[in-house]
């Protein structure tokens, strides 16, 4: 291998310079700008590939939503929000506010603290659960969820999951989900809310 090197180093130099001019200044890709051009944007679609991803939509979990953890400081939570909580918030016995940032969301306060979220139809959350499924759906989905009698309508049941860190509460009526909610017991068990 190294005779050949060797000798085609000394053909090249063998030739007149012209010649030599003329072979290393041909362009041996024609489509150079073609095969730029294609480099570029491949370039430029690998750092789009490597930007983060857009952060996902907060989901209803059994510990709260997004910066809404059960046991937090509503007062907080309104500030880091950028919002105002009403003045009887941080200090009724039992409240439930909205939070401009969080629509479709209900929040209980007790004694200032964040211990229940009730979810309007739409909102996501972790278990899959959303208004208007068929009660025979959700324990097919979740056979461990436990079916309790509803405490004011007899043909109306209460689907309770509970998980590590709080609890997912359902409320069924004619066979279809019509409430959502999570939290912390007893908050989250509460069927009046606040009242």
């Amino acid at each position: 291998m190294r005779r050949t090197l060797t000798t085609g180093a000394a053909q090249l130099a063998s030739q007149p310079a012209t010649s030599r001019v003329s072979r290393t200044s041909r362009n041996p890709f024609p489509a150079s700008r073609s095969w730029r051009s294609a480099l570029l944007v491949g370039a430029v679609a690998l750092l789009a590939a490597c930007e983060k991803p857009a952060p996902s939509t907060p989901m209803l979990t059994a510990e709260g939503f997004d910066k809404a953890r059960f046991g937090a400081s509503a007062t907080e939570v309104a500030t880091a929000l950028g919002e105002a909580l009403p003045a009887n918030a941080a200090s009724a016995a039992c409240t439930q506010v909205r939070f401009k940032a969080y629509p479709g969301l209900l929040f209980m306060v007790e004694k200032g603290l964040i211990t229940r979220v009730d979810a309007d139809a739409g909102v996501k959350n972790t278990t899959g659960i959303d208004h208007g499924m068929l009660q025979a759906d959700v324990i097919a989905k979740h056979p461990n969820i436990e079916v309790w009698p509803h405490k004011y309508d007899e043909k109306a049941h209460v689907l309770v999951l509970a998980e590590e860190k709080g609890v997912f509460v359902f409320e069924e009526k004619q066979g279809h989900i019509s409430a959502v909610r999570a939290g912390v017991r007893p908050a989250v068990e509460y069927v009046e809310g606040c009242s």
